[in-house]
Formats: C-alpha cells, structure tokens, sequence
C-alpha cells in the first residue's frame, strides 16, 4: 500500500507528464530463478526513482500472495490492495493468480486489465512486467507490445529453442522488432554461445538481430544476500552476480521498443 510519501511523489510524476521506462521480461526457462528477477530488479533501480516490479504470477512472490491486478479488473478486490514493497526497496504487484492466462481470460480482461496496469504504472519512473505467452501466443496486454523485450533464457538446447519459439511468435503477430536476449545460470562464455547459437538461427529464418544484454551466473551470493534481505549488489559488490547485474542494469537504463541497448 502507498504511504504519503509515495502518493506525493506519484503525483508529482503524473503532473510532470514524463512516462515511465516499461520494460517487458519474458522467461522462457521453466527454472526461472525468482532471486535472480528480483536482484535484476533492484540492478536497474536508482536511488532517486521508483520501480515497479509486476510479476505475472502470485506463486513467484517472496510472501504469501495477496490480491492480484485481475482481482481488480474482476471487481473482487481494489488497487489499494495489490502493491507490496520488496524488502530491496522496488514495489511489487501480481498480474494474475496461481494459473495461466489463458486467450479467453485475456480477451474478457484485457480493456480493464491494461487501464489499471497503465494507471498504477504512471506514478513510477521504471516498471519491470515479468510475463509470459498466452495460450494463443500473444502478450497478454496489447501496450507490451511497444516496449523493450527481453528475452531470458538457458544456455541448453532445448531453451534455445524455447526462445526461438517464442521470438517467431513474436514477429509474427507484432512484427519485427529488437530483442534482448539474457542468459541466466551460465558465465559470460557459454551465454555468448548460447546467443550466437540463436542469433544464427534468427538471423537464418526470420531475417532479424538480435541483441546481447548478458549473462547472470549461478553465484551462491545471489542465495546468500537473499537471505540476509539484501540484493547480491549491496551485500556482496564484487560477487560475479553482482558485478553481471550491473552490466545487465547498464544496457537496459534507457532501452525502448526500437533501441533496445543503450550506446
């Protein structure tokens, strides 16, 4: 729920007119590491702004969840209700429940759904939206179609592939695009493979680039500033996580749909 402060300063922000960065996350690894998303999270957050981290479903949460965006949309809960803040500082909301969007879902929410994520979305300065295909392989709100996309995946074959899957959807519907790739649980060499192995078919058979973002290592740091409450950046600054986070933070600060890596 937001404090005074908070009401204040998203005000502010309406008044000044300034939309926010959007940046959209797809996860094509059902091994996801949610540790990793929230480390990603707090990497791109600045001191002086906001963030909005919207995970797409409550099971991800750190905390037992609570009343989702589509609760809203539904009539069965209010917006009060759905901001939590991590304890590393962003806010968080849930798009749906414990349950895939399915097309049927989507198409009945969509107009209300997209009206309350863009309302809560303009008091912040970054929002983060974790999400996923729906069954008919399309986001599940229309506006994600026009921000930065980051594709996160493994570096094993049938991630790879998983990714390709998800990209050719992607252009098919939406049309051709920039697209991040993030490769998570590998070092920087076997993620450059992985992206390569990738760029390569992309490039092959539908005639698009891609774009490195970079890789987050499996480092225990990551486990063991999670458990002290703190992200893997403050805890342990020289940490292979922390040093990788804050490159991914750097090429995403001022991505956008049609320039997705800043110079």
């Amino acid at each position: 729920m937001f404090k005074q402060q908070d009401q204040a300063e998203g005000l502010r922000r309406m008044m000044s007119m300034t939309p926010p960065h959007m940046l959209s996350v797809i996860s094509v690894d059902a091994a996801q590491d949610a540790v990793s998303l929230f480390n990603m999270a707090a990497s791109i957050q600045k001191a002086d702004q906001r963030l909005l981290l919207v995970q797409h479903q409550a099971f991800t949460s750190y905390t037992a969840p609570w009343p989702s965006l589509s609760a809203v949309a539904r009539g069965e809960s209010t917006r009060n209700l759905v901001t939590r803040t991590h304890p590393l500082g962003f806010d968080c909301v849930h798009l749906i429940e414990n349950k895939p969007l399915s097309q049927a879902l989507s198409s009945h929410l969509n107009p209300a759904l997209e009206s309350i994520v863009q309302d809560i979305a303009a008091s912040y300065d970054t929002v983060m939206i974790e999400t996923q295909l729906t069954d008919d392989h399309a986001l599940p709100l229309p506006f994600m179609a026009t921000q930065a996309c980051v594709i996160q995946m493994g570096q094993r074959p049938e991630s790879i592939k998983a990714a390709y899957s998800c990209i050719k959807h992607l252009c098919a519907r939406y049309g051709e695009r920039p697209f991040g790739i993030l490769v998570n649980r590998a070092t920087e060499l076997q993620a450059q493979q992985a992206f390569m192995r990738l760029q390569q078919v992309c490039l092959q058979f539908l005639g698009i680039n891609l774009q490195f973002v970079g890789a987050i290592p499996e480092d225990e740091a990551l486990q063991q500033s999670h458990a002290l409450g703190r992200s893997v950046m403050e805890a342990f600054p020289t940490a292979q996580a922390a040093i990788a986070l804050k490159t991914v933070a750097s090429r995403l600060a001022h991505s956008t749909q049609r320039t997705l890596i800043a110079a």
